[in-house]
């Protein structure tokens, strides 16, 4: 992560592609790349999550960790557009169930 730093990169793309396995363990795994990256970079980079994103859920918890945008083309393959309100309306529920400031 810190040689994209020290290379000017303005971000990186992380997780991408599909990804095989327990979807639980495959969204802990991104999810704990994500927060190590933002850590050892200062939150320097753009990261951008892929892979994996199923529902709200894992595009917050990917947000949480420091991901920047999240990533949904399966999704958008599979599902079309309404993926996206889909996610949005999922993500908004769990913000305020969460105690976030709006």
């Amino acid at each position: 992560a810190e040689a994209a730093v020290v290379g000017g990169a303005s971000g990186v793309v992380l997780c991408h592609g599909e990804a095989d396995g327990d979807p639980e363990e495959v969204n802990e795994a991104a999810t704990a790349m994500i927060s190590d990256v933002y850590r050892q970079t200062d939150g320097r980079l753009v990261i951008i999550a892929s892979g994996g994103i199923r529902d709200g859920r894992d595009a917050l918890d990917r947000i949480e960790a420091g991901a920047t945008v999240v990533q949904i083309s399966s999704l958008l393959l599979t599902e079309g557009p309404p993926a996206c309100r889909r996610l949005k309306n999922e993500i908004s529920r769990l913000v305020g169930l969460g105690g976030y400031v709006q």
